[in-house]
């Protein structure tokens, strides 16, 4: 076996024993995707049926391209079945991989790989990535994405390089359309018309991709705006006091001054072009912040994720920079970056594990619950009498999975006109606890919420998250 075959099988090996892991890690924790991810579940079975997705449908998420591609990877294991569990399996897998790309960015940039996982821990713990991932959500394909194109960038010594990772993390998030743009003028003096071909479909193509899937679609070009607009959340303070808040706030606050300690330090110990990467990630971030905010969107913690990369690289060499060889380097630097390691893998290891344990059971027994009451015969044959409907949107997805019909109709109670019959679904905090009656039913969305039981509607069953009423014609 040559080489190149030998490189090839090691890789697919291993990424195979890979999703191996995070398959088990799936099926043993009976994670749930999150609201955005199941709504893209959905769409893919439309699609895979000839059906056109509802992308326009009350309170739907923003569509976004390449994460319904990994959907329709999935949603042939059955939307009643497996397809929850590839869904996550392909993200807890994508997680998994972000982390050899961090190693090799790190040597890259710092000359110490040391420097990428630290950053990695920290992306997973601080600013909550694996809990993302456990939900299905697009932030970990964002990241291996862009991660990938700084990695091309830093290898190659090229701005241009990076071209393919980002256009397709295009597909997932407008900021990497800025980050190809930036890409496209530092390095379009130097590049050949092929590559400056290439660079422009970087900035271009997503965009064009995007806006006219919506257009083909649903006759709306424009979408994903919309959506993203509709579903703004009043009172964020401004683009720059929300970017204050949550990178110096909470855990990530610590981060945050570890990542500025980094910089001054590689400041005189790293090449000065090294230290673009991380920067422009930060500088990218925080216009894109603005833009949301000048744009009426709702500016949420997860939009920093490029603030968050970049500082976390930073924080990475702040803790790990001590390891890329150099005898200049004092042993207080290595004492201190070890220590704080071994501090910090406690804490996160009781902080976040704990954490991330709760919230998995929280969203394990709502989708158990949902499905025990689904599952009632009193329930099932009640659902002819009308559309089943809840408190708020939070559930309408999970609902239509269970059901495993896109097409159910299924609403949230703030959605015009009043249900007059069908099976009104009400979450009592008595019984499912506060945790749960907020998350499902106050999703803190500036969206009309019902939690009443609507007027005419007789008891039917219940268990301990769900009480479900009927009326029937």
């Amino acid at each position: 076996m040559t080489d190149s075959r030998r490189k090839v099988a090691t890789v697919g090996c291993g990424g195979l024993l890979v999703a191996g892991v995070a398959w088990l890690i799936v099926t043993l924790s009976g994670a749930q995707t999150g609201y955005d991810s199941s709504w893209h579940l959905l769409w893919a079975d439309q699609i895979e049926h000839g059906l056109s997705p509802s992308l326009d449908v009350w309170a739907a998420p923003t569509e976004h391209p390449l994460l319904l591609a990994v959907a329709m990877v999935s949603a042939p294991f059955g939307l009643t079945g497996g397809a929850n569990t590839a869904f996550l399996t392909l993200t807890l897998t994508a997680l998994f991989l972000l982390l050899p790309v961090l190693w090799k960015l790190g040597r890259e940039i710092f000359g110490a790989g040391l420097a990428g996982v630290v950053a990695w821990l920290l992306m997973i713990g601080s600013y909550g990535l694996l809990l993302q991932a456990m939900r299905g959500y697009l932030d970990v394909w964002f990241l291996l994405l862009v991660s990938s194109a700084g990695l091309l960038i830093a290898q190659r010594r090229s701005p241009t390089a990076g071209w393919l990772p980002l256009l397709l993390a295009g597909l997932l998030r407008p900021e990497a359309w800025l980050l190809a743009a930036l890409a496209a003028g530092l390095g379009w003096r130097g590049a050949t018309r092929g590559r400056r071909m290439l660079l422009v479909a970087a900035v271009l193509a997503p965009p064009a991709i995007w806006f006219g899937l919506d257009w083909s679609l649903t006759g709306d070009a424009f979408l994903s705006l919309r959506t993203a607009h509709n579903l703004a959340v009043d009172g964020s303070g401004g683009a720059l006091s929300v970017v204050g808040t949550v990178l110096l706030g909470g855990i990530r606050g610590p981060v945050t001054l570890l990542g500025l300690l980094g910089l001054w330090l590689a400041w005189t110990r790293v090449p000065r072009a090294s230290l673009a990467i991380p920067v422009a990630l930060i500088g990218t971030g925080v216009a894109m912040a603005v833009l949301i905010a000048l744009g009426g969107l709702t500016l949420l913690p997860r939009y920093l994720l490029l603030c968050d990369l970049g500082l976390a690289l930073l924080a990475g060499y702040a803790l790990g920079g001590w390891a890329n060889g150099s005898p200049q380097l004092n042993r207080s630097w290595r004492a201190a970056g070890v220590t704080c390691l071994i501090a910090g893998s406690l804490i996160a290891v009781v902080g976040v594990g704990f954490k991330l344990r709760d919230e998995i059971q929280i969203d394990r027994k709502v989708h158990a619950d949902l499905a025990d009451l689904l599952d009632r015969r009193a329930v099932s044959k009640s659902l002819a009498c009308g559309p089943l409907t809840f408190p708020s949107f939070r559930l309408v997805p999970d609902a239509k999975l269970l059901l495993g019909d896109p097409e159910a109709i299924v609403r949230g109670r703030g959605q015009k006109p009043a249900p007059s019959r069908g099976v009104a679904l009400t979450i009592f905090v008595e019984a499912a606890g506060q945790q749960i009656a907020d998350r499902y039913s106050h999703p803190g969305i500036d969206l009309p919420i019902d939690e009443a039981r609507p007027p005419g509607f007789k008891y039917l069953a219940g268990n301990d998250t769900f009480s479900a009423f009927v009326r029937c014609r």
